[in-house]
């Protein structure tokens, strides 16, 4: 289907695409800093995410997810009734034959000593096989996220170049800042470069774990990997922070540490993604968004289970949940009230 439609629509092929996407890419390079343009190394990057964020990666990907899930619920269903079945009846011939040797344990024993070995048998089975069929149902949620065990190709090449795709969104981002100083345009464009660098500086944050997965298991390295990413995020930030007193030179900034930022992580320097001097002075930052979902996860848990015992009508009772489930939302995310509205709606439907 997807050769089909390229075949009708010659825009959809890949070369086109990449080729128009890095003409955009080096005209804004070129508004914003003239007489740069982006390094060979980072064209290359940039060309490889389009190849690799193709039309036919969306169906691989939603494909995965719902095949994990499917062959998850049926590994789990199978190993529980097999397991309850094999269970009661290897039980039941266990207690008669103890009950025959006076429930005397070492007599029974003498009589067979391989028989707890012989009930233990299946279930060491049972758990190899459900280890290979996780292991399965890994690697396909490998694919559907993109990590290292991902069996597309694609789906890894678009992980590993996604922060050189981030940095590419706040160059141009701020090319458009840079062409709307002000006016109607100039609050829009002054937010979508805040959204680009909020977007760059997650994809930093997770950069030590995904080009450096190596040293990612070595305590050290990743405690130094990990502090470098976090005064790049706090520069980012500070540079960000300049957009609502002088918006020319900050865009410029901005658009400036991007580039040096995807440049180095495209060489794999992910230990050095801006200079030292450029860091200093800056107190590392930590990225808890994993902690505080669950954090809200548990909260919300736990009121619904207080406001249970209240025994309350049940219109109340949903009023009451999301009532102070979002109270604790907001107060774990400081008043970032959206934030903490999306994540609520994504805890309550979970539940």
């Amino acid at each position: 289907m997807i050769r089909r439609l390229r075949r009708r629509h010659p825009r959809l092929k890949q070369g086109y695409i990449a080729r128009r996407i890095l003409e955009r890419y080096n005209s804004d390079v070129a508004y914003l800093h003239p007489g740069r343009r982006p390094t060979a190394r980072l064209r290359v990057a940039v060309r490889r995410y389009e190849w690799a964020d193709s039309l036919g990666l969306v169906f691989t990907r939603m494909f995965a997810a719902f095949l994990s899930y499917c062959l998850f619920v049926v590994i789990l269903t199978s190993v529980t009734a097999s397991t309850r079945a094999e269970a009661q009846k290897q039980l039941m011939t266990l207690r008669k034959d103890f009950a025959g040797s006076g429930n005397d344990f070492m007599a029974f024993l003498e009589g067979e000593p391989l028989r707890p070995l012989q009930v233990l048998g299946p279930y060491v089975s049972l758990l190899v096989m459900l280890y290979f069929c996780l292991f399965v149902v890994y690697a396909l949620l490998h694919t559907a996220t993109g990590g290292r065990l991902s069996l597309s190709k694609k789906s890894r090449v678009r992980n590993r170049y996604l922060l050189v795709d981030r940095a590419r969104g706040v160059v141009r981002a701020c090319a458009r800042a840079k062409r709307h100083p002000d006016g109607k345009r100039a609050a829009t464009a002054k937010r979508s470069v805040g959204i680009a660098v909020n977007a760059l500086a997650r994809e930093v944050a997770r950069a030590y774990r995904r080009e450096a997965s190596v040293a990612y298991h070595w305590p050290h390295r990743r405690k130094a990997l990990k502090e470098h990413a976090g005064k790049v995020v706090a520069a980012l930030r500070q540079a960000e922070m300049h957009l609502d007193t002088d918006m020319p030179a900050a865009v410029s900034e901005i658009s400036d540490l991007a580039l040096t930022i995807a440049d180095r992580y495209s060489r794999g320097m992910t230990g050095a993604m801006l200079d030292e001097p450029r860091l200093a002075g800056l107190e590392s930052v930590t990225d808890r968004e994993s902690v505080r979902v669950a954090a809200i996860a548990l909260l919300v848990a736990a009121a619904g289970a207080a406001i249970a015992f209240l025994n309350l009508p049940s219109a109340a009772e949903t009023y009451l949940m999301g009532g102070v489930g979002l109270a604790l939302a907001t107060l774990v995310y400081r008043g970032g009230t959206t934030r903490a509205m999306e994540i609520f709606e994504v805890v309550r439907g979970g539940q």
